[in-house]
């Protein structure tokens, strides 16, 4: 109480009983300015640490909520992206080994994903051409190799009958000497 005479007390915390008080004390002065007496002022704390604990636990719980709803978000989000991703990754896999008949999954999509499908469709595309110039490539060769063998029969053929020609005619020749 001395001390409360001369300067206002930290508010303090006081249980009588079950109750929690906020306890404050401070001087009451005369008209001089001198302490004539404390003051004493109390406060009930328990519906204050009531609705302390309820907004606490209230927060506990939205938080765990928020928490939920978040990671259930995320979850779908991760499953949106991750399984177009997945199903492109076995597809450009397909793709390595040749099969060109495979469907790219997520075009038309207007995100990452769509633009990433437009570009494996392209590869796609390009792989179907390069394998159809590489096809026709080797037809003209075929081509190429039949027609130059051909070419070769005609010109052994056409040497052939020369040369048959120049031998009847030097057999010809040659007995219209020894007649001679």
């Amino acid at each position: 109480l001395r001390s409360a005479m001369e300067t206002p007390s930290p508010v303090q915390t006081l249980t009588l009983g079950d109750v929690e008080y906020a306890v404050a004390l401070a001087p009451v002065r005369d008209y001089s300015g001198k302490p004539i007496g404390v003051s004493v002022t109390a406060l009930d704390r328990s519906s204050f640490t009531a609705s302390l604990e309820a907004a606490r636990n209230w927060s506990v719980l939205i938080g765990l909520a928020v928490l939920v709803v978040a990671l259930g978000a995320a979850l779908l989000l991760s499953r949106s992206v991750t399984r177009p991703i997945h199903a492109m990754t076995a597809v450009m896999g397909e793709l390595k080994d040749g099969n060109t008949a495979v469907t790219i999954p997520g075009r038309g999509r207007g995100d990452e994903i769509g633009d990433m499908a437009e570009a494996v469709e392209v590869f796609r595309r390009g792989t179907i051409e390069a394998e159809r110039l590489r096809n026709e490539q080797e037809s003209l060769k075929k081509r190429s190799e039949a027609e130059r063998s051909a070419a070769m029969v005609r010109l052994a053929d056409e040497f052939e009958r020369s040369a048959g020609g120049v031998v009847e005619a030097v057999a010809k020749a040659a007995g219209e000497m020894e007649q001679a």
